[in-house]
């Protein structure tokens, strides 16, 4: 073998052995950056048991010994400090709820349909200014915007109350469009003319995901699937409506206060303003990708936690998709509940130092209610006093 053969080979094997070397490490550091990124997933799931912990377990085992049935979720900066599954999620099979259990979020849905709102117009495929027959002509009622929508200024009637007249068979189920067909069709009368005061409407929110369709050229659940829950990585999340039949697995029934269990109903194919089947820790996930911009921006989400109506008495009002309740302290809470079918739920948030307390239950009763859920708070939070009374029967109870 010549010598300048005997040299290019000595070249060319040094290069195939630094090539292969340098593979080996690319491939060893895509791994470990995926180990990484597991382990950051796992830990934001993991429930970090700091002292209170304790006392948050203390609280809520005694709401469950008076009634609480369901599942509850403390969180603060991003971590889980307490989380935990109470009772059945069918009192008659005594089947016990898990924290993977997944509810009808009812109403908490709503800021979903909100989000999903703001995001198109981010995208510049709307403004909150743009009337609603701009995307469906055949609505009947002039003078309403997407602003009033989104704060309940719209005065339009509540389609729960007004399809149990309109609609003589309660057996098939309604859809988003069967309800605007009967709006246009029938035109029920309004509560109040538009932007002349707060009245909260689930149509509203109807009208709101219908929007979202005609904008995006998407189902309405496609579309949340694509931009809100992929992107916040909320696996265990679901839009059920009777008119898709999807399955919702690990969920729960509903069930009355006094446990019986509650039976189908039309209007279940009806979304936007309820329609949502998630978990606690989904939802934990939901806050983390808004805090973070993963899913729209944050002077965007800060629009919707704006009164858009005057503050009352109570210190309440309400943004987008968001109830806004303003203490003595300066304490500003955003949250939601939710009620329907035998489900109650409150999702609720503390901007100021970033908590999160998501309580979802499967028995429509008075398990929880506001005082509890700031007792809750107050535990982890020094220095606040609940300004609600202990005692369950009088405290202040949630707005749905």
């Amino acid at each position: 073998m010549t010598r300048p053969l005997q040299l290019f080979l000595l070249i060319s094997l040094t290069f195939i052995f630094h090539g292969c070397r340098e593979n080996r490490a690319k491939e060893a550091g895509l791994v470990k950056k995926a180990i990484i990124s597991e382990q950051k997933l796992v830990h934001d799931t993991t429930v970090i048991k700091t002292p209170s912990y304790y006392k948050l377990r203390h609280l809520f085992d005694e709401a469950s010994r008076r009634g609480f049935n369901g599942n509850i979720l403390v969180a603060r900066k991003g971590k889980i400090i307490y989380r935990d599954a109470f009772g059945y999620a069918d009192f008659r099979s005594k089947e016990n709820l898990t924290v993977d259990s997944r509810f009808q979020l009812a109403s908490v849905s709503k800021q979903f349909t909100a989000v999903a709102i703001m995001l198109l117009k981010e995208q510049g495929k709307l403004s909150y200014l743009d009337p609603v027959q701009k995307f469906i002509p055949e609505f009947p009622y002039e003078g309403i915007n997407l602003h009033l929508l989104l704060s309940h200024r719209s005065g339009l009637p509540n389609y729960v109350y007004f399809c149990d007249h309109l609609c003589s068979d309660h057996n098939t189920p309604l859809s988003n469009n069967d309800v605007i067909g009967l709006m246009s069709d029938n035109k029920p009368e309004i509560y109040a003319k538009p932007d002349r005061r707060f009245q909260y409407c689930n149509t509203n929110y109807c009208v709101l995901a219908s929007i979202v369709e005609k904008v995006s050229g998407m189902s309405y659940r496609a579309f949340l699937h694509k931009y809100l829950f992929d992107p916040a990585g909320m696996t265990e999340t679901e839009i059920f409506s009777t008119i898709d039949t999807v399955h919702i697995p690990q969920s729960v029934k509903g069930h009355y206060a006094n446990k019986r269990e509650v039976k189908y109903n039309y209007l279940n194919g009806v979304v936007g303003d309820k329609g949502l089947y998630s978990t606690i820790t989904d939802l934990f996930r939901w806050e983390n990708a808004l805090s973070n911009e993963k899913i729209i921006k944050r002077e965007t989400l800060d629009e919707a936690m704006l009164p858009t109506s005057d503050i009352k008495n109570n210190g309440s009002s309400y943004g987008y998709g968001y109830r806004l309740r303003f203490l003595e302290d300066s304490t500003r809470i955003v949250y939601h509940g939710g009620w329907w079918q035998g489900f109650k739920s409150c999702y609720m948030r503390f901007p100021k130092d970033e908590t999160l307390i998501v309580v979802l239950s499967n028995v429509a009763n008075r398990g929880f209610d506001m005082g509890l859920l700031l007792d809750a708070y107050s535990i982890i939070t020094p220095g606040f006093a609940n300004p609600y009374s202990s005692r369950i029967s009088s405290r202040d109870s949630l707005s749905f």
